[in-house]
């Protein structure tokens, strides 16, 4: 079984690849989405090249109907998997999908959307949260032991200044 290096709370591997490209329930982290869509890009690639090659259309512009519906039926819906898990880390519906019905404006906002803004903290109520989105900040204790003090009220002393 291919499983991502993604580990839930329990330490068990939790995102399959099978679960990633063809279930759109759940989340999914920007880091995983453009993993996702690169090695999307790249076995599309060469599926495309492999099929155009067994039915000798390499360096032809007119792949056959069949060879076309071959891949854009199963590429469609792993590409609607895919953004409906990335809109569900944005915690948003995966109806937001329609937004790409306006040309231009949707997609340049799809690809911000999901593609550079980071993904809601914590769960929300499409899941659990992501490894990246899980990430909190550090707060550090703003007191300095007295032995690490400087008596002029100085936080950090240099050699020169000691």
């Amino acid at each position: 079984m291919i499983l991502l290096k993604y580990k839930n709370r329990r330490g068990e591997y939790a995102l399959r690849i099978i679960d990633t490209f063809l279930n759109p329930n759940g989340r999914l982290s920007r880091a995983h989405f453009w993993l996702a869509y690169i090695g999307l890009g790249l076995v599309t690639a060469g599926g495309a090249y492999i099929a155009a090659a067994l039915r000798g259309h390499v360096g032809k512009a007119d792949p056959s109907l069949e060879t076309l519906l071959l891949f854009l039926v199963p590429l469609a819906w792993v590409n609607l998997c895919l953004m409906v898990k990335r809109w569900h880390d944005r915690d948003r519906s995966g109806l937001w999908l329609l937004i790409n019905v306006i040309p231009g404006i949707g997609q340049m906002w799809t690809v911000i959307e999901c593609g550079f803004i980071a993904g809601t903290p914590g769960d929300n109520r499409y899941g659990p949260a992501t490894r990246a989105s899980a990430v909190r900040p550090v707060v550090f204790d703003t007191d300095i032991p007295e032995d690490m003090a400087d008596p002029s009220g100085a936080i950090f002393v240099t050699p020169e200044h000691s």
